[in-house]
């Protein structure tokens, strides 16, 4: 561990290998064989232990005393339980259990021992364990136990140091003199992040505290072993498994390691994960993390650019950063091709373009002579986006690696390898411009391509490689690539997340854009030129590509506490990535602002942020209510559980909670908590199940978020996020409030219901303004779908003077006022979905929620098919015995989808619970047979039991509804089918309740029943035969229908009270009964 370094002292250092005895780069390692004793058998790395006799009788003794009490099972990442049944354990407990039980036998210490890698082939399952000690590793210390599905342990291997704990700690030689000697050795560069390990020399002799380096060279990627406290160089070895390399070299690039303020400033570091192609476009390979490139089988000249399999960078104003070592001469080809103008909305509208073969182009760009696409506007002296349409360069594997946008003069755009390239115009709803023209491409060929040039095949990027000098692209494709890695071998170590495929990044954007965003419609980011601020500062290239990652797992609503928590994402990820609490302080800098754009660590360096308390409305501000809980959570985690140990827990809890979706601070906690409470399998380095709940509330409690409802007066809260959204499916009138805390706004409330195809009216009545007659708070309505798209909006005309584009006005104005008592939304909904509907306070010009509160409540009704969301049909036709099916669309994903299924149940004609129908209860007259999520669908069956009939003489004609529950055990329903008419027996025609009174709001209900289909006529006739109401006059199917009559005739008029006549004529049936009406 890096932090071993405290103890060096800096002494001089005394080489015993120096460069004159160095064993030259990229020859054989037979010098090296002989040099370090390697053609001598080792013995430190045999097994020690697992073939003596006690080791033996301890594993006996154990699979006896445990006979038949695991039950194994490797999850999808080789460790862990992949069942949650309580006959299930993980494969690491029983192990572990083993290791702890017979330690003393085995002459192990198990808190000594982590565990490093699990493995399952052909039903046995086997586990690595390396040795730690006060975190220093001993190298080629390992334990291996090998296990069957039942849990028997089969064999053991070890090579276990005891005497570890004894050796010494604290190096007598300073890592930088270390790294000194290893360049002096190897005749290159000074390797960086060094590593202290215990080093075994030979057996009997007791370790060495070792300075462990890792140094890629031409020819090699090589190890060093430097004695910490001599200074006596002890191995080194070439890591690289290769056959010979044909075309070879190291690319490195001047970057900083955080921003230019802080240590070591710029300096030439690996660049990893860029694409090197050797001799053309079909001849690529990747450098590895040491910058290393190597490729076996085809030599040539290489040419490179900042692109590769995760992150592809661009330059905004012109063509972007490449390298050649074939004196590369550039060329053009008339490719003109221009697209409609002026262009359509909604548009996506792809054209190839390509120079000849026989033109031996390596790379080739597009030369744009004419561009109008999107808007790029000016807003208070800042470049803001106007019209987000945008026009993308693909690669030959229509990978895309560059996006343009706004209206420019002539400029080149981004190369790629291969002699094609596709332009992609992808458009908005709204905002059509003029297009663009493609008049010429550029193409690049090489000179003698078929010769290498090792060489020249190393390189370090520079200013001299890019069109201005700069060096905002490299920064930005080494500090992307980094927080990728970061990522992969971290939190996102079981690839949930799907982030193996290339980010575009556009740099130096403007002119004059003072920002950094990540933009999920063209999934890219941009960074701006304004003051170089942005690109060159790693902290804020990190929290952008954060946005990236988690809109891989679930989309973000970029406003109230959602955005927030996307906000704190992107700083928490940024800050642990680099184990730093200041986010932006190089960004402020430029702007000559003191200090960092947010702090996460309070109160030792800034004011702690408090929810609701300090809430503001901004997703910035708002995210240090969160993001400063997360950081101290950190801190004391790697207190509590060590440094390792405690970052990864931490980073675990965190980025696991973001696969329940969390949308309001709420939510956040109960993600964690529930994470927390399955941190054995999700995050192990966290301990047992439940052990970090306490520290969670505490930390995310100390800045106001808790669990309680700080409303006790608003029955539907707590409903700030989508995920804890009140369902309204059954309700009239909704009334609750936008409740006032500390002065300022803090509540949303989200609602959610399944609506059918047609229109969707939300009416809001809003609240009065006290002593203020005439005038009401402004509240805004967002209606969104399974998708997260917002598809529609409403708010009320504002009667305070407003701002510029029409925002309310900010404090110290208390509040923002309509004379406008209600307020409508409206939605022409084309197709079955499940809405959100967010009611908020309205926005205020810098994306603050105006102080817009009011003890008063407000009403709410929305209008809407509440049919149609599920669609069901009856799978099996059987009297008392239908089988019905379901099928429903909910919220999905990158990673799953939203809801699962919980429970159905019926509903009457008039959409009336029928009580003992829910599939989840007992004595249930609806029988769960089987049900299926994927694919943001929730698909199942149920069956009738017999007795229904009896028990529901009325139901003809019923609504299955659905419930689905979410990541954080929310059940919602997901809406009601279309009518389903149920199978009969016989053919009749029966009233219900056929004496009433409509006066008291009672009403008839009528079911009819027909063997077969066809047309159905029903109904009401006088007692003089005058037609008084057709009810139903349309084909049917085979089966029982019913509804209700509440005593209209034709005109919707209550008809006089007497005696009528119900006709049914339909198929095997001609039948009347008598209806009396009284008043």
């Amino acid at each position: 561990m890096r932090s071993a370094r405290r103890g060096a002292r800096g002494v001089a250092l005394l080489l015993l290998a120096g460069a004159a005895s160095a064993a030259p780069w990229g020859k054989s390692n037979d010098s090296d064989i002989r040099r370090f004793g390697l053609d001598r058998p080792d013995t430190f790395s045999q097994n020690q232990i697992g073939r003596t006799q006690r080791a033996q009788d301890a594993i006996a003794q154990f699979n006896r005393d445990h006979r038949g009490q695991w039950s194994l099972r490797f999850g999808a990442q080789g460790i862990g339980a992949q069942s949650a049944g309580p006959a299930r354990a993980a494969v690491s407990q029983v192990a572990h259990t083993f290791l702890a039980e017979n330690a003393s036998a085995l002459g192990l210490i198990p808190d000594q021992l982590r565990l490093e890698l699990g493995r399952t082939s052909g039903g046995m399952h086997h586990l690595l364990f390396n040795q730690i000690v006060d975190g220093i590793p001993v190298e080629f210390s390992r334990v291996k136990v090998h296990l069957d599905e039942g849990g028997r342990i089969v064999s053991l291997q070890s090579n276990f140091r005891p005497d570890a704990g004894s050796a010494p700690r604290i190096p007598a030689i300073a890592e930088a003199a270390a790294a000194q000697a290893v360049a002096a050795d190897s005749g290159g560069g000074v390797p960086r992040n060094g590593q202290l390990v215990y080093y075994p020399v030979a057996e009997g002799s007791a370790l060495r505290l070792a300075w462990k380096f890792r140094n890629p060279g031409a020819g090699g990627v090589y190890i060093y072993y430097v004695d910490a406290l001599s200074g006596a160089l002890l191995l080194r070895y070439d890591d690289l498994r290769q056959q010979s390399c044909q075309t070879s070299g190291t690319v490195r690039g001047m970057v900083y390691e955080v921003d230019p303020n802080t240590a070591p400033g710029l300096v030439a570091l690996p660049i990893a994960h860029e694409k090197v192609y050797v001799r053309d476009a079909s001849s690529g390979v990747l450098t590895n993390s040491s910058g290393f490139f190597c490729h076996t089988t085809t030599p040539g000249k290489i040419f490179t650019m900042l692109q590769g399999p995760h992150v592809n960078v661009a330059h905004f104003t012109g063509a972007s950063a490449h390298y050649n070592n074939g004196s590369g001469v550039w060329d053009t080809y008339d490719t003109a091709w221009s697209s409609p103008s002026p262009y359509a909305d909604n548009l996506v509208l792809t054209h190839t373009l390509s120079v000849p073969t026989w033109k031996n182009a390596v790379m080739v760009l597009p030369r744009f002579s004419a561009f109008d696409v999107g808007q790029l506007g000016i807003d208070f002296g800042e470049l803001i986006v106007g019209d987000n349409d945008q026009v993308a360069v693909l690669d030959g594997n229509g990978q895309m690696v560059a996006t343009y946008i706004g209206n420019r003069s002539a400029f080149n755009g981004a190369a790629v390898a291969g002699n094609q390239y596709q332009v992609r115009l992808r458009t908005n709803e709204s905002g059509g411009h003029q297009g663009f023209t493609v008049s010429i491409s550029s193409y690049l060929t090489l000179s003698n391509a078929s010769t290498p040039d090792n060489m020249t095949a190393t390189f370090t990027w520079s200013g001299s490689h890019t069109r201005d000098a700069s060096l905002d692209e490299v920064n930005v494709f080494y500090q992307l690539n980094k927080m990728h890695d970061y990522f992969r071998q971290g939190p996102n170590s079981q690839g949930l997340a799907d982030i193996e495929k290339p980010i575009t990044a556009m740099v130096h954007v403007g002119p004059s854009l003072g920002n950094a965003f990540y933009d999920p419609f063209h999934q890219n980011l941009a960074f701006g030129d304004d003051r170089d601020a942005f690109a060159f500062d790693g902290t804020v290239v990190r929290h952008e590509y954060t946005h990236f990652v988690v809109d891989q797992i679930y989309p973000i609503i970029n406003f109230g506490q959602f955005g927030a928590i996307s906000e704190a994402m992107a700083d928490y990820f940024s800050a642990t990535s680099f184990s730093t609490s200041s986010i932006g302080s190089y960004t402020n800098s430029r702007y000559l602002i003191s200090g960092p754009l947010r702090e996460l660590d309070c109160p030792a360096k800034t004011t702690c942020r408090d929810f609701p308390a300090h809430w503001t409305g901004s997703i910035y501000d708002g995210a240090l209510m969160l993001s400063q809980g997360l950081w101290e959570l950190r801190t004391d985690l790697r207190s509590s559980l060590g440094t390792a140990n405690g970052t990864t827990c931490a980073d675990g809890l965190v980025f696991q909670s973001l696969f329940f979706f969390p949308d309001s601070f709420v939510d956040f906690m109960d993600a964690m908590l529930t994470v927390s409470q399955r941190s054995s399998t999700l995050v192990p380095e966290c301990g047992a199940d439940g052990t970090q709940d306490g520290l969670i509330q505490s930390k995310l409690g100390g800045h106001g978020i808790s669990m309680t409802s700080m409303d006790t007066q608003d029955a539907y809260e707590p409903n700030d996020g989508i995920a804890s959204a009140t369902d309204i499916t059954t309700a009239t009138v909704v009334t609750a409030r936008l409740y006032k805390t500390n002065g300022y706004m803090a509540d949303l409330d989200y609602y959610t219901f399944g609506a059918g195809p047609g229109r969707i009216r939300v009416t809001v009545s809003l609240p009065a303004i006290p002593d203020l007659s005439g005038y009401y708070y402004v509240h805004a309505l967002t209606l969104v779908d399974t998708r997260f798209n917002i598809v529609a909006e409403a708010m009320p005309g504002i009667d305070n003077p407003t701002l510029p584009g029409g925002y309310c006005p900010e404090p110290p104005e208390t509040f923002c006022r309509t004379t406008n008592q209600t307020l409508t939304l409206d939605y022409d909904n084309p197709s079955p979905d499940q809405f959100f509907l967010l009611v908020a306070p309205p926005s205020g010009e810098n994306g603050l929620i105006g102080k817009n509160y009011s003890t008063a409540f407000y009403s709410l009704n929305a209008e809407y098919n509440r049919t149609g969301p599920v669609t069901s049909g009856i799978v099996t036709a059987a009297f008392d015995n239908d089988l019905l099916s379901w099928e429903v669309r909910v919220t999905s994903f990158v990673t799953n989808q939203g809801f699962t299924f919980h429970h159905a149940q019926l509903r009457s004609q008039a959409l009336d619970i029928l009580s003992r129908t829910a599939t989840n209860a007992a004595g249930t007259y609806l029988t769960f047979v089987s049900s299926h999520n994927a694919s943001g669908m929730i698909t199942g069956s149920a069956r009738l039991a017999p007795g229904f009939n009896d028990r529901f003489p009325g139901a003809g004609t019923v609504h299955l509804e659905v419930f689905g529950q979410n990541r954080l055990g929310n059940v919602q329903s997901l809406g009601f089918s279309q009518p389903l008419n149920l199978s009969t027996n016989r053919a009749a025609l029966t009233a219900f309740n056929n004496i009433f009174n409509p006066m008291k709001g009672e009403k008839a209900t009528f079911r009819y029943d027909i063997q077969d289909a066809g047309h159905v006529r029903l109904r009401l006739f006088t007692l003089s035969g005058n037609l008084v109401a057709t009810l139903i006059d349309e084909d049917k199917p085979a089966g029982k229908g019913s509804l209700d009559w509440a005593g209209a005739n034709l005109n919707g008029v209550r008809v006089a009270s007497g005696i009528y006549y119900l006709n049914l004529q339909a198929p095997g049936i001609n039948e009347t009964k008598k209806v009396i009406v009284v008043k």
